[in-house]
């Protein structure tokens, strides 16, 4: 059985040199030019263009993706701050207009239905898609969104509370809220709503300004609210937001009365005249909360088991993963709220991010 690194090796560069690495906009130019400026004659050589392109992207992308990681890890860290969104203002806005650019070169090339449509449809419809939503408007006002969020994240993932006497993260709270104890429960629940209560006017301050900015980003782009405009800019071609819509109306109609008999079912067996927020996580028998593991070394120790009951590889994948200092899980001050994966196209390799 191969080791994780043998079946996961880093692609060849075909186009870049050795080496590369796209830190500044100086870096990336060069190679964006060649792009736009290339011949194209023949079927084979638009496809070479295509993975070319590709790869320099994939450069870009992990470029952006890494001081991504490195900002929602430590948003107190100034440094890991400007290097994302120094790379945000000055270097993703040049890169969009020109794959912008490069994009309309591709939809303008004769040569573009010649295309295996088994191979590249999905690309195309995709570029299609993109030409379509851009507009040089609104890769500024993209910055701002940026400049934004990482505010709301540096400010989310700085709140924390005195409980039980020591400091505790908003998502550490959380474990108090499966403790048998309802007094307890009750307290640690108060304890980070006044907290978030204290940032009520900054956190509404942030949401005004990113509304704003959303809804003269989907005015630009043609679109009569930002709903509609983000669930294109998805990319989600196979349902609509009217589907979505739809599919509220159902949870409303069929799923919704199950919850309320499993919450009524809930507040009977805790023998509760009213449930309340910091009942719905407590376990119906009382029992002390399960607690499997205590951190990182041990979440991963405890998945990797039992992901290797499915398949041996499976957890010898996500070990690898740690190893390589692909996971950030644990919560801690000054790290931002929820969870995502980010990927390292360069390298094509994950990064999974949670505070937990």
């Amino acid at each position: 059985m191969s080791a994780p690194a043998d079946r996961y090796p880093a692609p060849a560069q075909r186009y870049l040199p050795a080496g590369y690495q796209a830190e500044r906009w100086e870096d990336i130019a060069p190679w964006y030019a060649e792009l736009e400026a290339r011949d194209l004659r023949k079927r084979g050589e638009l496809e070479r263009w295509i993975l070319d392109r590709g790869e320099l992207e994939a450069f870009v992308s992990a470029a952006a993706a890494r001081r991504n990681v490195a900002n929602a890890c430590h948003t107190d860290d100034a440094e890991a701050e400007r290097r994302h969104l120094e790379f945000q203002v000055e270097v993703l806005a040049e890169v969009k207009n020109a794959a912008d650019r490069l994009d309309r070169k591709y939809l303008a090339c004769g040569l573009r239905r010649a295309l295996d449509s088994a191979r590249w449809q999905v690309y195309d419809r995709d570029v299609e898609l993109s030409a379509r939503l851009f507009r040089p408007e609104n890769v500024g006002l993209e910055a701002q969104e940026e400049r934004l969020c990482v505010q709301y994240g540096a400010l989310s993932g700085g709140l924390t509370v005195p409980f039980r006497g020591r400091t505790h993260t908003l998502p550490e709270l959380a474990r108090y809220l499966e403790d048998p104890d309802r007094a307890t429960r009750e307290a640690a629940w108060r304890a980070g709503a006044r907290r978030r209560l204290l940032e009520r006017e900054r956190y509404e301050e942030l949401f005004d300004q990113l509304l704003r900015l959303r809804v003269r980003m989907a005015a630009n782009a043609g679109f009569a609210s930002y709903r509609d405009f983000r669930h294109a800019a998805y990319g989600r071609f196979d349902y609509t937001p009217q589907d979505c819509l739809a599919l509220h109306e159902n949870i409303h109609r069929h799923v919704l009365p199950v919850l309320q008999r499993m919450w009524r079912r809930r507040r009977e067996r805790l023998g509760l005249a009213f449930l309340r927020p910091w009942d719905l996580a407590v376990d119906l028998e009382q029992r002390p909360p399960f607690q499997p593991f205590q951190d990182q070394a041990g979440q991963v120790a405890v998945a990797a088991a039992v992901l290797e009951r499915v398949q041996l590889e499976f957890g010898q994948d996500l070990r690898w993963m740690e190893q390589r200092g692909l996971l950030d899980l644990q919560t801690r001050p000054h790290k931002r709220p929820g969870g995502f994966l980010e990927h390292f196209e360069d390298e094509r390799v994950p990064f999974i991010f949670g505070s937990m």
